[in-house]
């Protein structure tokens, strides 16, 4: 049989077969440049709130960082995103999310987007198609005596640093999986069954016994999402974690001191059942590499 109109009958096959409910439904080119963008917020978002942790500050933003470099502390704020770099060189590599942070700039001031393509990765370039040198403005901004240079070069291209706003100063649960979990955990001396995620660890509040833990855990997963788990119940990112002291590892017996000063003891039951045979381990290795 012949289709007089492929396109139409796509359209209406999707509306039969596709529950979209309110999610907008977007050409390829505009899907791929919506998703790449709320991609890039979350990442500059995950900087501002190191920088914040770093200043003191309940929340930072683009203001701040210009402010911070101006002020010749470049080292202070670059240290905690390369850590077991040296203070001379920690400066120069902070252009990385520098550069992060101008291109949200550049796309929220409507100077940049991302380009799709059917035969590559999409590709971050002016809206006429030209490259954008943020790079090299990002390296000339870290470079003593060279911030002023910088920001008239992106004032040139028509990019208005204030425009990179944060836009979620929470951690982000975006894409968390989860990837173990301690039943009837006590923290700070409340038992919870815990679950460990690629980004956090929730906290679940009034487990039940321990003689079903395992079970109960892999029901609870039945019914939810590793995203709706941490919005409902207590979530502790791994960004917010400052240091993990273990004590013992079987039953584990951890500290953790969060950013802020605040503490999370953790102490693991004889009882207790793991989600499955290797939870234990995978989360006593993301606390020791937090």
């Amino acid at each position: 049989m012949l289709l007089a109109d492929i396109a139409e009958a796509g359209r209406v096959l999707q509306q039969v077969a596709i529950d979209s409910g309110e999610r907008a439904l977007l050409p390829w080119p505009e899907l791929t440049a919506a998703a790449l963008a709320a991609q890039l917020q979350r990442e500059a978002d995950a900087i501002f709130r190191v920088i914040a942790r770093t200043t003191g500050r309940p929340a930072a933003g683009p203001a701040d960082v210009v402010d911070s470099i101006a002020a010749g502390q470049l080292t202070t704020i670059a240290q905690p995103f390369f850590p077991t770099a040296t203070r001379r060189e920690v400066g120069p590599l902070f252009a990385e999310p520098l550069e992060t942070l101008l291109r949200l700039a550049a796309l929220r001031s409507g100077v940049a987007r991302w380009w799709h393509s059917w035969s590559g990765p999409a590709e971050f370039r002016g809206v006429r198609g030209d490259e954008l040198p943020l790079g090299k403005i990002a390296t000339l901004a870290v470079t003593p005596g060279s911030l002023q240079a910088a920001l008239a070069e992106l004032a040139a291209l028509g990019v208005d640093v204030r425009r990179a706003a944060p836009a979620d100063t929470a951690p982000s649960t975006f894409g968390s999986a989860v990837v173990g979990g301690l039943a009837n955990v006590r923290a700070d001396g409340v038992e919870h069954d815990l679950f460990v995620l690629t980004t956090g660890l929730v906290l679940v509040a009034n487990p039940g016994k321990s003689d079903n833990g395992r079970q109960r855990m892999r029901d609870l997963l039945g019914t939810t999402t590793a995203v709706s788990l941490a919005e409902r119940n207590r979530f502790v990112a791994f960004e917010e974690i400052e240091s993990a002291r273990i004590g013992k590892q079987i039953p584990l017996d951890a500290e953790l001191v969060l950013y802020g000063g605040a503490t999370l003891r953790l102490r693991e039951r004889w009882s207790s059942d793991e989600l499955d045979d290797d939870s234990r381990k995978r989360l006593v290795s993301l606390l020791e590499n937090v």
